[in-house]
């Protein structure tokens, strides 16, 4: 029996990891707060218009340009003319940030949204430690986690674009931990609202249904229809048909911008190896390019989707809560989102945090390996020197060839017999 009296190390714990999330925040304003993001400020000027009676520039078609006095408002923040972009959200959230949009200042806006993003990676970082039941205290991981977006490629490019697809990707992944929490209904309210920012994520209610559970996705489609109901109440049908009109250009127009990661892009890219002249020169020299999607791309993206969909729901109808906390959510996540019509580099955060879960997989030696090599590949020296040798084409090929590799590596690999991941898990 010890003589001293057993600390309490609970309070502690939740002192450092508040400690290390306010850090991480501060340092990424201080890193990335002064720069000027186009996406951020799609989304500041479509709301600031909005809340200001002009509902009417608030959406505006790519391959048009912006109207005079929204091109004119963005040069005057620090916004290059080439890089402005349209708003592409749902309406609903011109109507939410209108008021915050009106009472603040672009740069104010955009710190606030950089900083929930930031809070966002922790809540992320910290909801994958849940998922996949690792043990260790929460500052240690989230202090790991902070020090890895600093240096990986994919959290980087997600505070620089400072869009919400990291707020996004934390509701995804607390969609699939709450469910395999038993938290059924907070699960369906997460994954809902993320469809709701970004519309692929009403794809993971596949995962609700695979478990069969009843509880998760009724709150899903609920909550659902209530903000698709909320969002035609906020704002007229002229805005609902602009926002329409500009995300079929989305999906009608292939992504080929240095950081565009996807299965779509993957084929156009190796296709242009073997017919250089099938797009111009010029298009395929620019740093920001769409271009028509040809029939077969469609077609291409769209099988490897259903295949994708349809081997989830052959495979995994039966599967156990351990067998999604190891393998299923990880996967479900990283092949989906490379199956997107449009999916960027900011979409993959996912990757580095999810490199834990091969500790729970593999043994010790295996598992370091690899995620040296997860970690390395991504990294945003990776990305530098690829764009000095200027092999960013085969780089993001590798990556994107990686990224199913990757997921497939947590779907097909047995549990260790001596991991500790694997031990926790089936206690």
């Amino acid at each position: 029996m010890s003589l001293h009296p057993r600390i309490d190390r609970k309070p502690f714990e939740l002192i450092a990891a508040l400690a290390v999330t306010f850090a991480f925040v501060a340092s990424i304003l201080a890193r990335f707060g002064s720069l000027p993001s186009p996406d951020i400020a799609a989304i500041y000027f479509g709301a600031f218009f909005y809340g200001n009676g002009q509902p009417e520039i608030a959406f505006w078609a790519q391959n048009l340009g912006p109207p005079d006095l929204w091109r004119d408002t963005a040069i005057a923040t620090g916004i290059v003319e080439d890089n402005l972009f349209p708003y592409l959200y749902p309406p609903i959230w011109l109507a939410i940030l209108a008021p915050l949009a009106v009472l603040v200042s672009f740069s104010t806006f955009s710190l606030i949204f950089m900083a929930l993003n930031a809070l966002a990676m922790m809540v992320t970082a910290d909801a994958v430690r849940r998922l996949l039941a690792l043990r260790g205290p929460v500052w240690l991981w989230l202090l790991a986690a902070a020090a890895m977006s600093h240096l990986n490629f994919f959290a980087v490019s997600g505070f620089a674009f400072n869009q919400p697809q990291l707020i996004v990707t934390m509701l995804i992944v607390l969609g699939f931990e709450r469910a395999l929490a038993g938290r059924p209904h907070w699960a369906g309210v997460c994954m809902a609202i993320a469809a709701c920012i970004k519309i692929y994520p009403v794809l993971f209610g596949l995962f609700f249904l695979l478990r069969k559970d009843t509880k998760a996705l009724t709150t899903f489609c609920l909550t659902g229809v209530g903000l698709l109901a909320a969002n035609f109440a906020l704002t007229p049908w002229a805005l609902q048909s602009s926002f329409l009109e500009s995300t079929s250009m989305l999906n009608t127009h292939l992504s080929l911008t240095k950081n565009s990661l996807n299965i779509s892009s993957l084929a156009a890219r190796i296709y242009v190896l073997f017919a250089p002249h099938s797009w111009s020169e010029a298009s395929l020299a620019t740093d920001f390019i769409y271009i028509p999607k040809p029939t077969w791309v469609h077609l291409f993206n769209l099988t490897y989707l259903v295949a994708i969909l349809g081997s989830f729901v052959l495979l995994c109808r039966h599967r156990s809560a351990i067998w999604w906390r190891q393998r299923g959510s990880l996967s479900m996540i990283l092949l989906i989102t490379v199956a997107m019509p449009v999916a960027w580099t900011n979409y993959y955060t996912v990757v580095f945090l999810a490199v834990p879960a091969l500790f729970v997989l593999l043994s010790s030696r295996p598992a370091t390996l690899i995620s040296f090599a997860v970690l390395g590949i991504t990294s945003l020296a990776a990305f530098n020197w690829a764009a000095a040798q200027q092999l960013l084409e085969p780089y993001n090929m590798t990556l994107v060839v990686l990224f199913q590799a990757f997921a497939f590596i947590l779907l097909g690999a047995p549990a260790a017999k001596g991991s500790r991941g694997a031990m926790v898990l089936e206690r």
